[in-house]
């Protein structure tokens, strides 16, 4: 309760407390256990206490993983939370594990699991590789992946776009100019029939399209480009 009414300095404490209960007369190992931490762990997070939420993301992972009762889908959640942690704190390293990980729980459910939500993993630790300069491993999961990204036939959605847009950011980031310009078209094909104008997104997909363009030395088309983002 004190939780939903956004008292999470009281919240937290009553997380401890009954973290401390149940480890006591169930053990601190025991599902509630953990579960009362996973809590714990959300509540702290609120309180900008996000060095304790770390420490008891990464208890809670490994005490997961140790246990006899392994929850992919409880293991999922705490990766994800342990990757933005790492990452908001500048360890790019440890964000690309955490996320490789997760990657790794997503795909042993089957290839399409999820899957939207697996393509955007992808372009995040493609991401996350380029910049602390892993591009073999950046460019081996983008073209695992590459078939999986929605065709120019396919229904259009802003989520769609937008993951098209990821991907060929990434892409022109890693050098790979080409692709990213391919994927770029077909990312502001799919934004000109579903992301309305008035949409501050939509300047994205022109700006990465100019910022390809000017990569390849086009300063024309690139200025054709920004033309058409101060339009918006």
């Amino acid at each position: 309760t004190h939780a939903k009414l956004k008292q999470y300095e009281l919240s937290v404490k009553d997380f401890e407390r009954a973290v401390a209960i149940f480890a006591r007369t169930l053990g601190s190992q025991s599902p509630p256990t953990l579960y009362t931490k996973r809590f714990l762990a959300f509540a702290l997070l609120r309180t900008k206490r996000k060095q304790e939420a770390e420490a008891h993301f990464t208890s809670l992972l490994q005490a997961i993983e140790a246990s006899n009762h392994k929850n992919p889908k409880e293991s999922a959640i705490l990766l994800e939370e342990l990757a933005d942690l790492k990452e908001a704190r500048g360890d790019l390293d440890g964000a690309a594990f955490c996320l490789a990980r997760l990657l790794k729980i997503h795909e042993r459910q089957g290839p399409h699991h999820k899957l939207h939500k697996r393509l955007s993993i992808v372009n995040t630790l493609a991401a996350l590789y380029t910049h602390i300069g892993q591009l073999a491993q950046a460019t081996e999961l983008i073209g695992r992946y590459r078939s999986y990204l929605p065709s120019t036939g396919s229904i259009a959605t802003k989520d769609w776009a937008l993951l098209l847009l990821g991907f060929s950011s990434v892409l022109r980031q890693m050098g790979h100019l080409a692709e990213a310009q391919q994927l770029g078209q077909r990312a502001l094909f799919m934004a000109s029939k579903c992301v309305a104008k008035e949409d501050e997104t939509k300047a994205l997909f022109f700006q990465n399209m100019a910022l390809i363009a000017l990569s390849l030395g086009n300063k024309e088309e690139a200025r054709e480009y920004y033309d058409e983002l101060l339009a918006l």
